[in-house]
């Protein structure tokens, strides 16, 4: 059964945006529709229910933030997304007090706003409960290097092509596969993984290729994992470990599709994509000669390499968000906040283990936290950032510097004096404050309204 498609609404009064829109959404199962002012808006959302909105605030016809309150009051639980130009300020804190999700600036850049798109679509499933898989997976980060990821598994999402991935553990090697098969053509077919590690060399050919076993006149047959993806897609994982035996089987397999069963003499049709992983450079196997040359270049026609999180430290906020609001369904919990000073302590560490480690130490932390907010006391001893500490993340350079006390400040009076400087040396340009202070730019108008900040010069 086909899924239902996400439905996303673009109030937007230039001819080419919802086409442009269309476009980066191409191959998924979205549905844009599109139109030029207010009153259309609204009356496009009382006739159906849509997934998310863009809305450009300075459409004609109704006014932007007159619109925006008639979309939530249709629809309270839509994400919402505005543009902007910088001369709309106050509409935009208006905006984000009707429950925003984000803002852009104009012109758009289309990368940002898919970025955004993605979190606020994956942000309402979660929290409505729903399996519905939207237009992407769960890759999440803004950073550089995870913009770097998606673009390059986008490119290649609609093909048939063959996928390495790489990274080190726990950087979600697995999950990319299975959003690259999800999205892709193969999406109804199974999603069948190969653990080359977890088993010996003789079980896991059995494994992969499954075997056949005489008893007198009657045959025994096990199929392997290559005919249990059939039509779908089939996971190696840390192929580097893969023994040279069943290296040189499966390259004969990649280059003629098709196999034998272990102990088998019939010839089968593999219908399958390959996508593999590993931790270990793949590369340096092969010019070691631990890995065939030959089949290293049948696996890797596509590599993506995966970051490791201490590289990427601005997602760990993201990251650090979207597992609180897991563990509160799965839970029961209603934890709303992670103080400041907690993702502070979070983007010292340098997280050995990646989004793993991160994910499974927030758990422990959620759990020692009584009230609704996630405190520095909640998190374990070893994340304090002493200065010989080796697990220590390189420092963020700051913006400023602030002037020597000989008393404890509150941390409301630094951080409110830290935004105020970065203002005044951004020449109040919203989004290099933002990018200066390392936070979004909804983040930054946020702070601004709770130290109440005057946002004009």
């Amino acid at each position: 059964m086909t899924a239902q498609p996400t439905r996303i609404l673009a109030v937007e009064d230039e001819r080419d945006f919802a086409r442009t829109l269309s476009g980066i959404f191409s191959g998924y199962n979205c549905q844009i529709s599109s139109c030029g002012t207010g009153n259309e808006a609204v009356q496009l959302m009382a006739a159906q229910s849509h997934d998310a909105v863009i809305l450009d605030l300075g459409v004609p016809g109704l006014p932007g933030i007159e619109t925006m309150r008639e979309i939530r009051h249709l629809q309270p639980d839509i994400p919402v997304l505005v543009l902007n130009t910088d001369d709309r300020v106050d509409a935009v804190v208006e905006a984000m007090k009707l429950g925003a999700y984000d803002y852009l600036t104009k012109p758009v850049e289309w990368q940002k706003l898919a970025t955004s798109l993605r979190q606020a679509l994956l942000q309402r499933g979660e929290r409505n409960g729903e399996n519905k898989a939207y237009c992407f997976e769960r890759l999440i980060g803004e950073s550089h290097q995870m913009q770097n990821v998606i673009r390059s598994a986008e490119r290649i999402i609609d093909t048939h092509a063959p996928v390495l991935i790489t990274g080190e553990h726990g950087t979600g090697k697995e999950l990319l596969a299975r959003m690259i098969h999800s999205n892709g053509p193969r999406k109804n077919g199974p999603f069948v993984a190969v653990h080359c590690a977890s088993v010996g060399a003789e079980q896991l050919e059995k494994e992969v290729f499954g075997h056949e076993k005489s008893f007198g006149g009657s045959v025994s047959i096990r199929p392997g994992r290559v005919e249990h993806a059939a039509g779908g897609t089939l996971y190696l994982d840390e192929i580097a470990e893969m023994p040279p035996q069943t290296q040189i089987r499966f390259l004969h397999m990649l280059h003629e599709q098709r196999f034998q069963r272990v102990g088998g003499t019939q010839n089968l049709a593999s219908d399958i994509r390959i996508i593999s992983a590993s931790h270990t450079d793949l590369g340096l196997a092969m010019r070691k000669g631990a890995f065939r040359q030959d089949l290293y270049y049948g696996v890797a026609v596509y590599p993506i390499t995966l970051p490791p999180l201490r590289e990427r430290p601005r997602d760990i906020p993201l990251l650090a968000g979207f597992f609180m609001q897991q563990f509160n369904q799965e839970y029961g919990r209603d934890l709303k906040t992670i103080l400041p000073q907690t993702l502070e302590i979070l983007a010292c560490y340098s997280w050995p283990g990646n989004v793993r480690e991160l994910r499974s130490l927030l758990v422990r932390s959620f759990l020692n936290a009584p009230n609704t907010s996630l405190e520095p006391s909640h998190l374990p001893a070893r994340l304090t950032c002493g200065p010989n500490d080796s697990n220590r993340a390189k420092p963020v350079e700051p913006i400023g510097v602030l002037p020597a006390a000989d008393r404890i400040v509150p941390l409301k009076l630094v951080e409110k004096e830290v935004l105020v400087r970065a203002l005044k040396l951004a020449n109040y340009n919203m989004s290099s404050a933002a990018s200066a202070l390392g936070i979004g730019r909804t983040t930054l108008y946020r702070k601004l309204q709770k130290y109440r900040i005057e946002l004009r010069r």
